[in-house]
């Protein structure tokens, strides 16, 4: 391992009363608390924040260890404290949110060591875990790709010429006139709730014509900012 990046130390657990935030593999906010790991749900009208337990989602119901358990943060800061977080119902899992931290450790020494190669960054975030972390994190070649597209997104917000590509706001979302036509048939403009559409003359020709419409939502493939 390079002297230039520092080897990672072992993940402690939190204590019971202590909160953390870390962002998802795609870059959605988590909750850490006592082993537990939620998902954001809400905000509420006094500022605060409510989060469900990560084993609320489909595949877990599919595998019967479904959990309704919730938790009400004062925000999403470093200052925010816990306000309440009910029981769940099944066991903490202290070493998936080791490897969750790892992958959040391995994103933050691929932004501050941009000359480093990805392999590395990974292996100096791994040094001294503990085995249940090991455990639950995902292959090194998807650690090292984790490390690129990091490094890619970075790039994106100080290259000029990757304005387009950037999904931080749609209030400065810029699209070039040459690109209006002929995909692009409508754009609201910047706005918080800004809509675009993309379709073609011949495309709504065949609509006018069909007597059944069929939608889908493609969001595995749409951008964040949507």
């Amino acid at each position: 391992i390079p002297a230039a990046v520092p080897a990672a130390a072992a993940v402690p657990l939190l204590p019971n009363n202590t909160i953390e935030f870390l962002d998802s593999i795609r870059g959605k906010p988590k909750l850490l608390h006592d082993g537990y790991t939620y998902t954001f749900h809400a905000y509420r009208a006094i500022g605060n924040v409510a989060w469900r337990c990560d084993l609320t989602n489909k595949a877990a119901r599919d595998k019967g260890i479904s959990c309704n358990s919730t938790a009400v943060t004062t925000g999403m800061s470093s200052t925010s404290t816990l306000e309440y977080a009910k029981p769940h119902s099944h066991l903490p899992a202290p070493g998936r949110v080791g490897a969750m931290k790892v992958r959040n450790n391995v994103k933050t020494v691929a932004s501050q060591n941009p000359t480093t190669t990805p392999h590395a960054v990974v292996a100096s975030s791994l040094a001294n875990l503990p085995v249940d972390v090991h455990l639950n994190l995902p292959r090194h070649k998807s650690l090292k790709r984790t490390v690129r597209r990091k490094r890619k997104a970075d790039s994106v917000g100080t290259n000029p010429d990757l304005a387009l590509a950037c999904d931080r706001s749609l209030l400065v979302l810029n699209i070039p006139q040459s690109f209006l036509q002929p995909w692009i048939h409508f754009d609201s403009g910047p706005s918080s709730e800004r809509i675009l559409i993309f379709t073609t003359s011949s495309n709504l020709a065949l609509l006018r014509e069909s007597g059944r419409w069929c939608g889908d939502g493609t969001f595995k493939a749409a951008p964040k900012l949507w």
